[in-house]
């Protein structure tokens, strides 16, 4: 008996009857929509199908206080109802908006997080504070990837040659602690980055070459890569970071 009430409680719990309910009322106000038969003001079909995808990102991230999924759909919704609402909106950039979005993001993700060292280095921040952390080995090419979230990448190998990180709409940190190139050797890491962070941690004795397309966005350098020898390993970044924050710290 008490098994039956667990499963009931599991397949009823608040969360599935809220998002079960929420998607079936945004498919029929879509429905009816489209044929005409309810309008919203100043709105379009398409525009109500983006608030709805970005109303769904906002509930789903408050709980967690993903920054970037709170900030973006909010900063999105505003935008998208200023016309509507009455508001002149026609000389504001799309661009300008969306860095809003992203600086509001960063600004509190800096701010609203507990750190906590760890590790001989010290650089190493709570594991709480992210969705997901991938720390398990690796060989010669490396891949990541977060879209609408938050994680933390270990990379753990003797021959590191290429590696692909992916980050839309999220954060992500990779420490190279544990990651080898060998002397004279260059390993290539390319980065699909947009609207998110990213964070490398790349040991002092590698020499970085930086090859990135950046479209409205910042890199960051802290702390300083040690006197370098001429065979020193090399790790080129290559890729396209668009409106978005990449930071290297040497450790």
């Amino acid at each position: 008996m008490e098994n039956k009430q667990n499963d009931f409680q599991r397949h009823f719990s608040f969360g599935r009857v809220f998002w079960g309910i929420f998607c079936i009322i945004a498919a029929v106000v879509i429905v009816l929509a489209q044929m005409g038969i309810i309008t919203v003001v100043g709105m379009g079909v398409g525009t109500i199908v983006v608030l709805i995808i970005m109303l769904v990102i906002l509930v789903a991230s408050i709980p967690k206080l993903f920054w970037f999924g709170i900030w973006c759909p909010v900063v999105g919704i505003g935008f998208l109802l200023a016309e509507p609402l009455g508001f002149d909106v026609e000389h504001v950039s799309l661009w300008a908006v969306l860095l809003v979005a992203i600086l509001l993001s960063i600004g509190f993700s800096v701010l609203f997080r507990r750190k906590k060292p760890h590790g001989p280095k010290g650089w190493h921040e709570n594991d709480e504070n992210f969705e997901q952390v991938i720390n398990s080995p690796d060989g010669s090419d490396v891949y990541a990837k977060t879209h609408f979230g938050s994680a933390i990448k270990y990379i753990n190998t003797d021959n590191l040659v290429h590696g692909f990180l992916d980050v839309r709409c999220g954060a992500m940190k990779v420490f190279f602690d544990n990651a080898k190139i060998a002397d004279g050797q260059a390993a290539e890491v390319q980065i699909s980055l947009s609207f998110g962070a990213i964070e490398l941690y790349i040991p002092r004795g590698w020499t970085v070459v930086d090859q990135l397309h950046k479209r409205m966005s910042g890199i960051e350098e802290k702390g300083a890569p040690q006197q370098l020898a001429p065979d020193a390993p090399k790790l080129v970044l290559t890729g396209d970071v668009d409106v978005s924050g990449l930071t290297i710290i040497y450790t």
